[in-house]
């Protein structure tokens, strides 16, 4: 069914063959990605990047305006997109789609090279079903999403240096370069650059003399020095604009040591919310990337083996991106997105040595691969119908605009959910933006970020978010603080010399005890601490224009109309 380069067919009938198979895993992905293709905040942390990334070109940068504990490669690519697309999530959306073909494209080139044709068509329509599952929030462009494609790279320029004759020593030195751009997006995708670096000194080692031409040592420092080069960037754009000491100081590691750790009710309900689901959801993938992964002895009829560099990479790619995953003390969906293309080229490894087989195995292989996609669209079927909505309604409209409260949305779909929410978010920034000046301050507790940027509006205060000086909530919002530290009394008297200073126009938080909202955690309210709480209530009222059943909407006393 699936034709192998090695078996002899002319070139330009192997060409076609890859392009259809591209052609058709692409069709699959653009389909399952329709939902993106509107205007929404899809993951509340995208909301608060998107507001942040003004800062980027200002004096102090990002972190010293805002308080943010992500890499500051995400903001410097929302700063291109909004830059070269315009001011629209839109944009963020349409780009993430584009971004999956190119990990896809890489997807097939790396199974193509270390396990044949037939198995890399596999991976490729693998990764293009898999990569959006509703259980890893697939089809949202966290900032995990980001680091998939440069990892992709650097295992790929790796695999290349290690399996030709001559080994060029530039391509190490780029596969350094694209490790730290994937750590960029993510700090956990820095495990992936050590995996890789790891890697790389094995295969340098075991290379056989007659085309070794660097050793570990050698290869150890150029991986390091295009690690460095590829971060130089990302230091001059900060340094720029004065953010290099603020960068410092809110990203490296004794920041946290305040932080909650684990948490036996956070615990659980992360199994019962997302390591659990995945594991279910993406059961035949993972069969597929277990059998992968064993040794099978080598015949004749397999040449192809899982000894070679593929493998040792491929491997190193998996481990790291479990320890990515659960590297810290939260383990939320999207967070899984990151061991779906390590997955699917381990699963290519077991097609091609069935693919390698004799006649009879190679039927059965056949039939193998027909079982396992058509199980995939099983597993696949909500994400397929979702689409499927979605592609109707941008015919209508020209927008997904999925927000209705069906049984579709009810389903177990954090992009509706968030869709929805961000529907309802963008309509009630537009009532502030209206309603306001642009110099006009807006101050939004609880965790609705996404206000800020649909509002187009700021906050007095880098304290924007209620991470630093609430304690103890929600469990899904990762519990920052479980007591009063002096890190939070120091962000408290920050947050309230700024009010006074600069008191925002608005003050938005959700409403109370509306248990009928399924915006899962993130609507239960929280206190606000007491100063904060006697500053508000003695300044504001509720604004008379701009209301919304799930919030509430303050105004300035001083300036009400």
């Amino acid at each position: 069914m699936l034709p192998e380069p090695e078996g002899g067919a002319p070139r330009a009938a192997r060409v076609l063959a890859g392009v259809l198979i591209f052609a058709a895993a692409s069709a699959v992905t653009v389909y399952l990605r329709a939902p993106m293709i509107d205007d929404i905040v899809c993951d509340l942390d995208i909301g608060a990047t998107a507001y942040s990334t003004q800062f980027l070109t200002e004096p102090g940068s990002i972190y010293g305006n805002a308080i943010e504990t992500k890499p500051p490669g995400t903001y410097i690519l929302f700063h291109l997109l909004f830059s070269l697309f315009g001011r629209t999530m839109l944009s963020v959306n349409g780009f993430s789609i584009v971004y999956h073909l190119a990990c896809l494209l890489l997807v097939f080139l790396i199974a193509l090279r270390t396990s044949g044709f037939g198995s890399a068509a596999v991976a490729a329509l693998l990764y293009a079903g898999y990569s959006t599952s509703v259980v890893t929030h697939g089809v949202c462009p966290n900032f995990e999403t980001w680091t998939i494609l440069p990892a992709l790279g650097a295992l790929y320029v790796l695999l290349i240096a290690f399996t030709q004759s001559v080994q060029r020593k530039s391509l190490i030195v780029l596969a350094g370069a694209l490790a730290a751009v994937s750590a960029s997006f993510k700090q956990p995708a820095a495990l992936l650059g050590a995996a890789f670096l790891i890697a790389a000194a094995k295969l340098a080692a075991d290379a056989p003399s007659r085309r070794k031409v660097v050793g570990v040592g050698e290869s150890l420092g150029l991986f390091a020095a295009g690690a460095f080069a590829g971060a130089v960037p990302y230091i001059v754009i900060l340094a720029a604009y004065g953010g290099l000491g603020a960068a410092w100081n809110a990203l490296n590691p004794w920041t946290y040591r305040s932080y909650a750790g684990f948490d036996a009710e956070f615990l659980q309900m992360q199994w019962h919310e997302f390591i659990g689901p995945f594991l279910w959801k993406t059961k035949i993938l993972l069969v597929l990337a277990a059998l992968g992964l064993l040794r099978w002895p080598r015949t004749a009829e397999s040449p192809r083996t899982n000894y070679g560099p593929g493998a040792v990479l491929g491997n190193a790619y998996l481990a790291a991106s479990v320890l990515a995953v659960f590297s810290g003390t939260k383990f939320y969906d999207h967070y899984f997105i990151l061991l779906i293309p390590p997955l699917c080229l381990t699963a290519a490894r077991f097609f091609g040595r069935v693919f390698d087989a004799e006649n009879w195995l190679r039927r059965v292989a056949d039939f193998v691969v027909v079982l396992t996609l058509a199980g995939a669209a099983v597993e696949l079927r909500l994400e397929e119908k979702v689409a499927a909505e979605a592609v109707t309604r941008i015919a209508a409209s020209g927008r997904s605009d999925l927000v209705d409260e069906s049984e579709l949305f009810w389903s177990h779909s954090p992009t509706l959910r968030f869709s929805a929410l961000s529907r309802r978010v963008k309509e009630l920034g537009a009532c502030l933006r209206d309603h306001s000046a642009p110099d006009d301050k807006l101050y939004v507790w609880n965790y609705i970020p996404a206000l800020y940027f649909y509002a187009d509006r700021r906050a007095p205060t880098r304290q924007f978010m209620y991470f630093n000086v609430a304690v103890n909530l929600p469990p899904g919002s990762g519990r920052w603080h479980t007591e009063v530290n002096d890190l939070v009394l120091s962000a408290r008297r920050e947050l309230i010399n700024n009010f006074r200073a600069d008191p925002p126009l608005y003050v938005v938080y959700f409403a109370k005890h509306r248990t009928d909202i399924p915006w899962l955690h993130f609507t239960l309210q929280t206190e606000m601490f007491d100063e904060l709480r006697r500053f508000v209530d003695d300044r504001y009222d509720v604004d008379p224009y701009c209301t919304d059943q799930y919030f509430v909407v303050l105004r300035d006393k001083e300036r009400m109309p």
